[in-house]
């Protein structure tokens, strides 16, 4: 991801997460256990992506490897960060 998080890429990104992670609720389809999203280009974030990365979370491993700084304190703002495992880079996510 780069740049801002617009309608276009929230969407793509929402289809590209629920694919890898078996879907929201699993629909009975198998996704990978675990899910590393490395968000180093993620310049602008907002509820949209809060919900995208809650709802894979709840389907799968969820990682959220290098987030920008912006990114970082939206987490901690809201208090995502103590649901998500955040880590600084992706291979520390890949390995967690």
């Amino acid at each position: 991801m780069s740049r801002r998080l617009g309608r276009r890429r929230a969407g793509f990104l929402r289809h590209v997460l629920d694919h890898v992670s078996g879907g929201r609720a699993g629909h009975g389809r198998q996704g990978h256990a675990k899910v590393v999203l490395d968000a180093s280009g993620i310049t602008f974030a907002d509820s949209v992506l809060l919900n995208l990365l809650i709802l894979t979370h709840q389907a799968a491993d969820l990682r959220v490897a290098a987030p920008t700084r912006q990114l970082r304190r939206l987490l901690r703002l809201t208090a995502v960060d103590s649901v998500l495992k955040v880590r600084a880079t992706v291979e520390e996510a890949v390995t967690c």
